[in-house]
């Protein structure tokens, strides 16, 4: 008999160890236990060991830990735990986030209530590693893989969702041929849209995918994150896979031009009526932030179109 749920999670680098354990810690404080943890190490066998000592030495119930001897990429790897799951559902999370306890109650939840559904996405909210960091604009925190300013309030039928947090049917995963593997993070080469990809695919055979906010998970975002390296490198990949996105599914989401006006609109001359009444460095750095993103998601964006 399979199970409601599995739960994947992809890791790599050892240095996530105690941010793995954190992801498994949570799970196994679940107000609903109906579901198996899946958590696939890329080419680390000491990692793996680590992992597998871990879940034994504490006795959790119900995770696997896979040992994936090539790094070929998070697609590949998410790819794998597909054929290892148990669950009609499988649900992916970041090995970077900590799980709110009813989370797996309410991802089975929204699939039981909803017709027709294909996909649910979660809520994901920044868990600041360090208070510094804490005037990074909700404008932008998709960058950070959290919900952000255009993210619903409540349960609502939307386009796409974040990788952070995500569930699908089992079988439209296996119908789909799973995630592309040219998309998504590979060996710290970033290119986005493997999980959009994936939305859209469920979207074009005609289910639904549904946010719920009550599926709720706190992303760790530590300094690192917001380094203009960083932003820059992961607004090229955005530009570049919303070029390649366009080019896949002739698809333009309403959000984006929504988005564009937001920026424009309430970001720029909201911020600069408040700045101008309350000068302070926390909106230099804003301004700083959301225009650096906004000028090299574009140049990723043309770049991908010329290739």
């Amino acid at each position: 008999m399979s199970l409601p749920l599995s739960v994947i999670i992809s890791t790599y680098n050892i240095r996530r160890y105690n941010d793995t354990v954190d992801v498994i810690t949570s799970l196994s404080k679940q107000t609903f236990n109906k579901f198996e943890v899946i958590v696939v190490v890329d080419e680390n066998k000491k990692y793996y060991k680590a992992l597998q000592k871990f879940v034994i030495s504490n006795d959790i119930p119900n995770v696997k830990i896979i040992f994936n001897p090539t790094n070929r990429g998070l697609s590949y790897s998410r790819n794998i735990s597909i054929r290892y799951s148990k669950g009609d559902i499988v649900a992916y999370l970041d090995d970077d986030v900590v799980v709110s306890p009813n989370w797996a109650r309410e991802i089975v939840r929204t699939f039981k209530k909803w017709n027709n559904v294909g996909a649910v996405a979660g809520h994901i909210l920044p868990m600041w590693m360090d208070k510094d960091i804490s005037w990074f604009p909700e404008e932008l925190y998709w960058m950070i893989s959290c919900s952000y300013t255009l993210t619903p309030k409540r349960e609502a039928e939307v386009d796409r969702g974040f990788g952070a947090n995500m569930a699908f049917r089992k079988d439209l995963l296996l119908d789909l041929g799973g995630f592309k593997e040219d998309l998504g993070l590979n060996r710290g080469k970033w290119v986005g849209g493997e999980d959009t990809d994936m939305f859209l695919r469920i979207k074009e055979k005609g289910y639904k995918v549904i946010f719920n906010p009550k599926a709720l998970v706190y992303h760790k975002i530590y300094p690192n994150r917001i380094k203009i390296k960083t932003l820059i490198k992961r607004a090229l990949g955005g530009g570049r896979s919303v070029a390649i996105m366009r080019k896949r599914y002739k698809y333009v989401p309403k959000k984006e031009s929504n988005y564009l006006k937001l920026i424009l609109h309430n970001f720029y001359v909201l911020k600069t009526s408040n700045f101008l009444k309350n000068p302070s460095k926390e909106y230099i750095k804003q301004f700083g932030a959301v225009t650096l993103v906004v000028l090299f998601e574009g140049l990723g964006y043309l770049l991908e179109k010329v290739r």
